[in-house]
């Protein structure tokens, strides 16, 4: 609400105005009273009526007076108020910067106490003796718990400290293990804390469980997981990156959302699981599956790009949909690749792909693309593979040939239905 205005200050009187006036108020009344006078005299009244003409002048000049005199009481009263509110005002406005300089002052002094605290927490956390470490982890999460504006910055230290090289002994590894606790307790559930990222480039983490914790951004770049790692139900809100990254047991991403992530030259030692992920664009070019994936009923609304990767173990992609481009060019089946009932939305091709063992797409609806197999490996009949082509779609083997840089002999996939209508 806008502050009323103040009444302009009173100007003082000057005495000649005051002399002036009561000259005038003479001046009237002396008229008055020879006025009315003079109308005695020319009406013949008598001596008693000049008396009564004499008080009329004089109540005149009485009333004139007192009302002169209301006014300058009525100056005096609103030049006393007039006073006592800019002294109000000038008091406010001491007092409003009073307040400012007092709130500045105590921001200093907590930016000094949270300087003091985070300086303290870091130089605990680099001793050389393990327990003094787990001190360091501690105060520094109070210190982001207290202080919201600190979070980020605390989350880099824990992040810097996983990233250190060299090879933990057991109190060590205790402590890395508190840090990594430390950082799930605080990226997940109503208490999370929200909007960070994380980065944790050629960091190496053992029993990794980020399972459920909400991000906005992480990276992975070169990092080595070491025992199970766990991302079930993650939600990366922005970029996910795993380039060159090593999984050396089992990796589970189930009903993970991530909204742009690669996993470019990517090494998945054991089962890799991704069932029911949520993925905008995501990037599996040279990716290597050594021990199986799961890809069932994952949900691809962006480019999905797996050139050049290779599954060594079985591979599910059942009741999976492609919202975008579906690349799989190139890509190594080693064993069997079950597509069945998977929905391809955009366009797809798997120019040149290998599958050295069964390859299933029973039930699979192609929505754009007629060059989706334009080969397809022929000389695997010492593994019984089985072929499931989608509908309408037909290996010819008679036309079997060589191509440059890839192994074997390949037979053309057709669109039976386009071939038919051509015809």
């Amino acid at each position: 609400m806008a502050e009323p205005a103040a009444p302009e200050p009173v100007r003082p009187l000057p005495g000649r105005t005051v002399l002036l006036v009561a000259l005038l108020l003479g001046l009237l009344t002396g008229g008055a009273v020879v006025a009315l006078i003079w109308w005695v005299n020319v009406s013949g009244t008598l001596a008693g009526a000049r008396l009564d003409a004499v008080r009329v002048g004089l109540s005149i000049a009485v009333g004139g007076g007192g009302v002169f005199a209301l006014f300058l009481a009525w100056r005096r009263q609103r030049s006393t108020e007039a006073d006592h509110l800019q002294r109000e005002r000038t008091l406010e406005r001491t007092l409003e910067q009073q307040r400012e300089v007092a709130a500045d002052n105590n921001r200093d002094a907590v930016e000094r106490r949270i300087t003091e605290l985070y300086t303290k927490s870091a130089e605990l956390l680099g001793a050389d003796t393990a327990p003094v470490r787990l001190a360091g982890v501690y105060a520094l999460e109070r210190l982001g718990q207290s202080n919201p504006g600190q979070r980020q910055t605390v989350v880099h230290v824990f992040c810097a400290y996983l990233r250190n090289p060299g090879v933990p002994d057991e109190q060590e590894q205790h402590v890395r293990s508190t840090v990594q606790r430390v950082l799930n307790s605080h990226l997940q559930g109503a208490a999370a804390w929200p909007g960070l990222d994380i980065d944790l480039t050629g960091a190496v983490l053992h029993d990794f469980d980020f399972a459920g914790c909400v991000v906005r951004q992480a990276t992975f770049d070169r990092a080595t997981f070491r025992g199970r790692a766990s991302f079930r139900c993650a939600r990366i809100e922005s970029t996910a990156l795993f380039q060159g990254t090593r999984f050396e047991d089992h990796a589970e991403f189930g009903g993970a959302f991530v909204d742009c992530s690669s996993f470019d030259g990517a090494r998945f030692a054991k089962l890799a699981v991704f069932n029911g992920a949520e993925f905008g664009a995501v990037d599996f070019t040279g990716t290597a599956f050594e021990a199986g994936a799961m890809f069932r009923g994952a949900d691809f609304q962006g480019r999905a790009v797996f050139g050049g990767a290779r599954f060594d173990d079985a591979t599910v992609f059942d009741d999976a949909k492609f919202h975008d481009l579906a690349s799989l060019a190139g890509t190594v089946f080693l064993d069997s690749a079950v597509f069945t009932d998977v929905e391809f939305l955009g366009p797809s091709t798997f120019r040149r792909t290998d599958f050295r063992d069964d390859a299933l797409f029973g039930g699979c609806v192609f929505h754009q693309g007629t060059d989706v197999f334009p080969y397809a490996r022929l000389d695997v009949t010492e593994t019984a593979a089985k072929r499931a082509w989608p509908p309408t779609w037909r290996l010819v083997t008679s036309t079997d040939t060589e191509i440059p840089d890839h192994e074997g002999r390949w037979g053309e996939v057709f669109d039976t239905t386009m071939s038919d209508q051509d015809a």
